[in-house]
């Protein structure tokens, strides 16, 4: 997936649809700036990140909880130029 940020200086989330797509980006808002667009069959929300020491964990700490409210299943995010998979009910980890 190309992106047009740097890696480190965004994450980028992949939804199903659209709608569910605007809505992650409205609890998204406040941590940075959102953008939601459409690319081959999928809805992304980039959020730039920015520059405090915390936000990352800021960030997907907002996401897992919008997840764990939501009644749907899990969602994909890049970072740094890799996937992961942030799912309701379990912890997020990153690494290899």
């Amino acid at each position: 997936m190309s992106v047009e940020l740097a890696p480190s200086e965004a994450v980028i989330f992949e939804l199903s649809d659209r709608p569910r797509a605007e809505r992650l980006s409205e609890r998204l808002r406040r941590h940075g700036r959102v953008r939601v667009r459409e690319r081959e069959g999928a809805a992304l929300v980039s959020v730039e990140l920015r520059p405090e020491a915390d936000e990352l964990a800021v960030l997907l700490r907002a996401a897992k909880q919008w997840l764990d409210e939501s009644p749907s299943g899990a969602i994909r995010f890049n970072l740094d130029g890799r996937a992961y998979v942030l799912e309701p009910g379990t912890a997020i980890r990153l690494g290899a």
